[in-house]
């Protein structure tokens, strides 16, 4: 599941020429060159960021664009943190979360040489809430004071987006607090005021590292380096070349050297992975495997009378399930595991181990349970397929010694979300996937009252005061903050069952080192080179 308006966040990291043959991987290094990607061609439909709903096209936009805040071009925990890019420092944030205060930082140009302006960031804004322009990023924006009146064309510019030229200030001003209006900053491209709403016609700009210099639609974009670029994130490749293809060959492009790296989904890459690790180790030379962001959980329904207001018996359940069974269901090293609901590698993540990784600790969840079980009946809502089927027979079995018999019921994938989003939904103990931003935000969207993706119906004034705190905060007390509530979480409350975060399957072709090699979690093309 993936919250509206966050195609692009985990995208701002992306992924040189030929200097040494097939020499030796001994090889050096070089700066400059030609990187060669493949692309999905039915992903790619648009070279405008605010257009485009697929992933595919975030890593162009991610060599492209420069937002206020970004995430570098490291490994975690360091390249999930958000860094000023185009603001000069993190927003100040007052009015109880609902306004930010961005200063931005001086001596930025766009790729035609104009100096980019807080006007230029406005115009951005309004760009993407603009109705004649279908933006795919309207949600992301829409709480913004005026925005309802752009967005119905009744207004040109919402009006709480302020600027203050002298002090190279934008202020947004929000109907409500937004807890993830600080991940937001990192998704908004920045372009020139004035940018026509159909920027097909028209020569590329751009704020970022390097600018579109060609664009066959259906074809090939071409990226070149941005010379008026003088930011933090330079990359090493003078071009990148992007193949728009047929996403079924792309794993055998990259495999015969044709192109140095393509972009698959993971479904796409994994009946592979297994022979690729064989043929070429894990984490070696060129097929990598990282931590992701992708949570897999069991949520456990408050709202209904089995886990409601009984947090002994949720906290029972967690020590009785099979983590590692359930994620060996899944596949040939599809993921890791895990007990927190932060995913490990997030800034502020503290590994704890609340629960058992390997062999469950039936003793002490039968203590936990002991006069809980409420009449000892459960129902499981999983996914039709061999993963659902297994993961229900695994938590029957996991349930069975708390003295609770499960019944499981299989749904097709659109329809098990459905239900598990419909409050009142008579189910129990619900499977579920759900991505967000590399930002500890995630445990507002799933455990706030209000929050977005809450599927575990958990409601505690408590937690939802802890949240809130935390979201208005920036910097390491962000972290700090988002830890603490993770393992408080887990620990005491337990709405779920954390059990795993998906492994990000990256490949890549004979020309790169391993030492450019930058995962968070996927391919960062911003540190990229060639051999």
């Amino acid at each position: 599941m993936r919250r509206p308006g966050t195609a692009l966040l985990g995208c701002a990291a992306l992924a040189c020429t030929v200097s040494a043959l097939a020499s030796g991987a001994g090889a050096r290094p070089s700066q400059g060159g030609t990187f060669r990607i493949a692309l999905p061609a039915a992903q790619f439909d648009s070279i405008d960021p605010y257009l485009n709903a697929f992933p595919a096209p975030g890593f162009v936009f991610g060599l492209t664009c420069a937002s206020l805040l970004a995430y570098p071009p490291k490994a975690p925990p360091a390249g999930y943190r958000l860094v000023p890019d185009l603001a000069a420092t993190q927003p100040r944030i007052t009015n109880g979360g609902r306004t930010y205060t961005y200063t931005l930082r001086a001596g930025r140009r766009f790729s035609t040489g104009a100096p980019v302006t807080v006007g230029d960031v406005a115009a951005s804004f309004h760009r993407a809430l603009d109705p004649r322009l279908r933006s795919t990023r309207t949600a992301t924006f829409e709480d913004i004071v005026g925005a309802g009146n752009v967005l119905a064309g009744r207004a040109r510019r919402a009006s709480g987006v302020v600027v203050r030229p002298r002090k190279r200030q934008v202020v947004f001003r929000l109907r409500r607090a937004r807890a993830d209006f600080l991940a937001t900053s990192a998704t908004l491209c920045v372009v020139p005021a004035g940018l026509p709403l159909d920027p097909e016609g028209v020569r590329p700009v751009s704020a970022g590292p390097y600018v579109v210099t060609s664009y066959v639609p259906g074809r090939r974009v071409v990226l070149t380096r941005n010379r008026n670029y003088s930011g933090h994130f330079r990359g090493r490749v003078d071009r990148f070349e992007v193949a728009l293809t047929d996403a079924g060959s792309i794993v055998g492009q990259v495999e015969r050297g044709d192109v140095d790296w393509g972009w698959v989904s993971n479904q796409e890459i994994a009946p592979r992975a297994q022979a690729l690790a064989e043929r070429h180790g894990v984490n070696r030379s060129r097929f990598f495997l990282r931590r992701g962001l992708f949570r897999r959980m069991l949520v456990l329904n408050a709202s209904q009378p089995l886990f409601r207001n009984n947090a002994r018996l949720r906290r029972a359940v967690n020590f009785a399930i099979d983590r590692r069974a359930l994620l060996r269901a899944r596949g040939f090293r599809a993921g890791v595991l895990t007990d927190q609901y932060l995913p490990p590698g997030l800034p502020g993540f503290r590994n704890e181990r609340i629960y058992p990784l390997g062999r469950p600790d039936i003793r002490t969840a039968r203590r936990l349970a002991r006069g809980r079980t409420r009449g000892g009946e459960a129902v499981f809502y999983g996914p039709i397929g061999s993963v659902g089927t297994a993961s229900g027979e695994i938590v029957r079995r996991s349930l069975a010694p708390l003295g609770i018999s499960v019944a499981v019921r299989l749904f097709p994938n659109r329809q098990l979300f459905d239900r598990l989003a419909t409050r009142g939904e008579p189910f129990d103990i619900g499977w579920i996937g759900w991505l967000g931003p590399p930002d500890p935000v995630v445990l507002n969207f799933t455990f706030h009252g209000k929050g977005c993706c809450n599927r575990s119906n958990f409601d505690s004034p408590r937690y939802n005061a802890l949240l809130r705190r935390a979201a208005r905060l920036t910097g390491r007390a962000r972290y700090r903050a988002y830890g603490r509530i993770d393992v408080d979480l887990a620990r005491n409350a337990a709405p779920a069952v954390q059990y795993a975060v998906d492994n990000a399957m990256t490949f890549v072709g004979p020309r790169v080192p391993r030492r450019c090699v930058v995962l968070n979690p996927e391919l960062d093309l911003r540190s990229v080179c060639l051999r």
